[in-house]
């Protein structure tokens, strides 16, 4: 029952929300794949969301580390900027 509410309420949010494992998307709702331009957004499951969704390996890199960063719990905060891409390889912020 709670994993219905917790579905539930993700998959009506306005945010993008994903899960990764191991680099690969193992979750995200239908926002993310509209942010991103996916009219499909189960198609990403299973991807490196990493290289998906950063224009460039200097981006993918710096997202690996933030990432790192965050699981390590070794941060008092954390704050960052870069650009992403859609499906279409449009840039935005």
């Amino acid at each position: 029952m709670k994993t219905d509410l917790f579905a539930s309420i993700v998959a009506n949010l306005s945010d993008g929300i994903y899960v990764i494992q191991h680099d690969r998307a193992i979750f995200l709702n239908q926002r993310f794949g509209e942010i991103f331009g996916y009219r499909d957004h189960e198609s990403l499951i299973g991807c490196d969301m990493f290289a998906k969704v950063y224009p460039d390996w200097q981006s993918v890199d710096l997202f690996r580390k933030v990432h790192e960063q965050l699981l390590s719990g070794n941060y008092e905060k954390i704050s960052w900027g870069q650009p992403a891409s859609k499906v279409d390889g449009t840039p935005f912020w």
